[in-house]
């Protein structure tokens, strides 16, 4: 196991939640790689006020959120109330949830916004450009082979191509990844450290698995700034099944705080870069370099 960073210097054991962005952290000599794992989760850190050095959820300070919290998000959310559970919806999640669905459906989609252009979408029995009718049928085979809903992948598909046209991506600037890996990858972690919360998984076992995420996100993306690019947009392919003006609302939201994650002062994505030994962002002159010392909880 890698030794505890010497650049993670811990200056005050005194709380502090970042002005820009509450980051909190406890001060709880982590090594590098264990800090990178929990970065990969770092949005849901922030969204609870959890900790980006404990694998568990709950604020030493804070006290939040309880187990009862993440037993309910869990249970909720997730259909997880016990290990078994737990361990198959990570592992689902780090081969792939709705990476793969993107992965078929993306392409295509490019293709028919290409073949169409930008004007708004006729519906596909009035469509007179033959490529969407060649890409149901691919998809329909695809399902088939997949043994999933017939119409499934039409389904994403046809609402992934409306919410390109419908500019609920217009908010991302340049191409749109070809690969969305970072969306199951987070999610993957943030079960993980809800399950080690809810006692649904022992420590070892949570370090594990999280670690074992973490080789995976280093496989699809060079920096945080990939990784980030890849969960946002994953974000929105999932909410554009729903209201497409409710899901590029949510979308600009969630890309306002992947960017405070670039900037804020004791944001893990600053602390440490994905590989080691690599930028952790594509700084520009107007970054200052990334802090070397960070204020946490004792």
């Amino acid at each position: 196991m890698p030794p505890t960073s010497s650049r993670l210097i811990h200056t005050f054991d005194v709380f502090l939640q970042d002005d820009i962005y509450p980051q909190v952290w406890q001060n709880t000599g982590l090594c590098e790689e264990k800090i990178r794992a929990l970065a990969l989760s770092a949005w849901y850190a922030n969204n609870w006020q959890a900790p980006h050095d404990t694998l568990d959820m709950i604020s030493a300070t804070t006290g939040e959120p309880s187990r009862r919290e993440a037993i309910r998000v869990l249970s909720g959310s997730w259909g997880v109330t016990s290990h078994d559970e737990a361990v198959s919806t990570i592992q689902s999640l780090v081969r792939g949830m709705h990476a793969p669905d993107y992965e078929l459906v993306h392409p295509l989609v490019l293709e028919a916004v290409e073949a169409e252009g930008p004007r708004p979408l006729p519906l596909p029995r009035d469509n007179p450009n033959p490529a969407r009718k060649r890409h149901h049928d691919l998809l329909e085979a695809a399902a088939r082979h997949r043994d999933v809903s017939e119409s499934y992948y039409v389904m994403a598909y046809e609402s992934w191509l409306q919410a390109i046209k419908l500019g609920a991506c217009s908010h991302m600037s340049g191409p749109l990844p070809a690969q969305i890996r970072a969306w199951d990858q987070a999610r993957a972690v943030f079960v993980v450290r809800a399950s080690v919360t809810a006692g649904y998984l022992a420590v070892e076992e949570g370090w594990e698995l999280a670690l074992a995420t973490l080789e995976q996100a280093r496989l699809y993306h060079r920096n945080w700034a990939q990784f980030g690019r890849s969960f946002v947009t994953g974000y929105t392919f999932w909410c554009a099944r729903g209201d497409l003006a409710e899901a590029s609302a949510a979308s600009v939201i969630r890309q306002e705080d992947i960017q405070m994650l670039f900037l804020a002062p004791l944001s893990p994505w600053r602390a440490l870069e994905l590989h080691a030994g690599a930028p952790s962002l594509p700084w520009t002159p107007a970054h200052d370099p990334a802090p070397q010392a960070y204020v946490v909880a004792g």
